[in-house]
């Protein structure tokens, strides 16, 4: 049988021809040799699917069927042998013990280090300029710089031997809703049920005063609009929020207005209504809550979540609008944050033991919110009705409908970080809102959007390859691997998965239901996930895809068919666009000077003195008062560690911003 070439076009329009990749012929398979036979390093795999990643179905199929031509000019197949950390909490541990050990996979994910500046200056990792700019090798990744040249300047990487390609990367040709993985969630049905249409409505952004509700006081009502079978549903509004037979979970749409006059939340005042809400809602249940939220337990989110709405910026050092390097710790924004918080906490509204769980940020509370008595929450989302429940032990749980939330915006002008102005009750007026969003007085602390969240990026490094692997295997086999991922075809196998015919035999598409393949194509060209990969149920996308290697992710040829009201919940997490947020295409362009200076002092001022002191504030142990927070905020930006300073770190991060946006 002949050998078909495959066609790889590129996601920028630009036709590339190429033998270098093709499909094997169907006369016995042909194993890959031990030059073609790459280790590789991954942070992460899909252990509640299977527990070696080359058992993927995607990365079993290229193994299976294709070849790549190795520097002899000869066709050859490839094969991967992953290995990950033996649990999330040892990977940081275990990824510093092999520059002891010296023992590194081919392949590596170098999330876990401090840098792939550090790792090439180490010795680690190969220096790629020559296969990334040989355009016969890599014809498809280069033709998508080449639509792209913004992108260029971010792969090379600065060392000692000046701009080099150290990683193969990952590119997004849009940030789907789909890619943020977690926010904040919060309890729709006990506002459709419990609440009642506010007084007036006022947004200080853009109202110049606040406007009457005609419907001030009436109940809220809702329904369900859709059925599980994509057909539409004609149910009466109530404040029924069980979910009936037939119905989409995802599809409750009610009418809902906070004081903002948005659908959704948007502002401090919204969230302190909502928590009025919820105490009327549990007092008339007759069900005592735990509280209203808790917090990561320093007191704060490193990204910037929440406190980011207080001023704009982050805890730790983030890029302003300008470009330059900033540390929030002491500044104004992050004394407000601590004022609301300590305010909040003060309420009963935030866990009064939120210090002492140590649980990742993104998994507080989960046993409370499954039992419906945390009415707010950070986490992936439960959207719908995932989290309803009518079993004993969960009444709170009972008919419970969960929506996303943005971060919001303080817009409450006592929430200054001064506590002697403690009017916590009253929101700007609109002379003080045009103050303060004209950079003048308040702007420190209020009516700014926030640019320090945690976002998923277009542009990632992907992975490194290590200098044993490029001495010793047919690299070229494993970079024309890599450039097919940039093509057509490899773009939409890795997004997306498997087509009806690659799915012929793969044993996991026929354990779940998927021998129809990933997707269907529609008529305009895009592509829909089947039903059982789009719900993603138990997180099964992931790993029915390729997710966890390089490549163009294509997340804008793809159409979901979710209901209106989950596609808004998503798009809350993405309202504001992270700007200020220093993540990994920024860690990505360090010196390893620069590196070295900012891991040294990065964890230390954290772990030996915010997280030891902050969260005092919040519950009251230290005063806001201006003589205990200047001698706070003195002694944090004077904090140094083995004679680095957070003021040093300061600087090798504006050294960075300089070279990258002033040069």
């Amino acid at each position: 049988m002949k050998r078909s070439k495959l066609i790889a076009l590129t996601l920028s329009g630009v036709l590339a021809l190429s033998s270098a990749a093709i499909l094997a012929g169907c006369g016995g398979k042909i194993k890959a040799g031990a030059d073609t036979t790459f280790t590789w390093y991954l942070t992460a795999g899909e252990d509640g699917y299977y527990s070696d990643y080359e058992d993927n179905p995607v990365i079993e199929y290229i193994m299976e069927n294709m070849q790549f031509e190795g520097s002899d000019g000869e066709m050859k197949n490839i094969a991967f042998d992953f290995f990950q950390p033996t649990t999330t909490e040892n990977a940081r541990s275990e990824f510093n013990q092999k520059y002891m050990s010296g023992n590194w996979e081919d392949v590596i994910d170098p999330t876990m280090s401090r840098g792939i500046t550090d790792m090439y200056e180490a010795g680690v990792v190969a220096d790629l300029t020559p296969y990334i700019t040989d355009r016969e090798l890599m014809p498809n990744l280069n033709a998508y710089l080449d639509a792209h040249p913004e992108y260029r300047s971010l792969m090379q990487t600065q060392t000692k031997d000046g701009a080099k390609y150290l990683s193969i990367p990952t590119f997004k040709d849009s940030v789907s809703y789909e890619s943020q993985s977690f926010g904040f969630n919060y309890r729709r049905d006990l506002l459709v049920r419990y609440g009642v249409q506010p007084d007036e409505f006022y947004d200080p952004m853009t109202d110049e005063a606040p406007t009457a509700n005609p419907k001030a006081g009436q109940k809220f009502s809702g329904h369900y609009t859709v059925n599980l079978d994509g057909t539409e549903r004609d149910d009466p509004m109530s404040q029924d929020t069980t979910l009936p037979e037939g119905a989409n979970g995802q599809s409750w749409e009610d009418d809902v207005t906070f004081p903002s006059g948005h659908s959704d939340p948007v502002y401090i005042s919204d969230w302190m209504w909502m928590f009025e809400t919820y105490e009327t809602a549990y007092a008339a249940m007759g069900i005592e809550p735990e509280y209203m939220m808790s917090l990561f337990y320093p007191g704060y989110n490193a990204n910037g979540d929440l406190s980011s709405g207080f001023g704009g910026g982050g805890v730790l050092w983030y890029k302003d609008e300008d470009n330059n390097c900033q540390f929030g710790a002491a500044g104004t924004g992050f004394r407000a944050y601590l004022e609301c918080m300590n305010d909040w906490y003060s309420r009963g509204w935030v866990c009064n033991t939120f210090n002492e769980d140590t649980s990742p940020f993104y998994q507080i509370d989960l046993d409370l919110v499954a039992n419906g008595t945390v009415p707010l929450w950070m986490g992936s989302s439960n959207f719908g009705t995932a989290i309803q429940s009518s079993e004993q032990g969960y009444e709170a749980a009972a008919g419970a409908v969960v929506y996303l939330a943005a971060t919001p915006i303080n817009d409450i002008p006592g929430y200054d970080g001064n506590p002697s102005t403690s009017d916590y009750s009253t929101q700007a007026t609109a002379e003080e809102a045009k103050e303060a969003m004209n950079g003048g007085s308040g702007s420190e602390y209020m009516l700014q959007i926030p640019t320090c969240l945690y976002q998923a990026e277009d542009f990632s490094q992907g992975v490194v390859i290590s200098k044993a692997a490029a001495e010793g295997k047919d690299m070229e086999v494993l970079m024309r691997f890599f450039d097919f991922l940039y093509s057509e075809e490899g773009s939409v196998l890795t997004t997306l998965g498997l087509n009806a015919e690659q799915a012929e035999g793969s044993r996991y598409y026929e354990d779940y239901g998927l021998t129809n393949g990933a997707y269907t194509v529609n008529s305009d060209g895009t592509y829909t996930f089947d039903q059982i990969l789009e719900q993603n149920v138990g997180e099964i996308r992931i790993a029915m895809v390729a997710g966890r290697i390089p490549g163009i992710r294509c997340e804008s040829k793809i159409t979901y068919t979710f209901p209106e009201p989950y596609i808004n919940g998503r798009q809350q997490w993405l309202k504001y666009k992270a700007t200020g947020f220093i993540g990994g295409v920024l860690n990505g362009q360090r010196t390893a000077e620069e590196t070295d200076v900012i891991e040294t002092v990065k964890a230390a001022v954290e772990q030996n003195y915010l997280y030891k002191e902050v969260y005092k504030f919040i519950k009251g142990e230290r005063s806001l008062e201006n003589a205990e927070w200047t001698s706070f905020a003195r002694d944090v930006m004077n904090y140094s560690y083995t004679g680095v300073s957070v003021s040093d770190a300061t600087a090798a991060y504006q050294a960075e911003f300089d070279r990258l946006y002033r040069s």
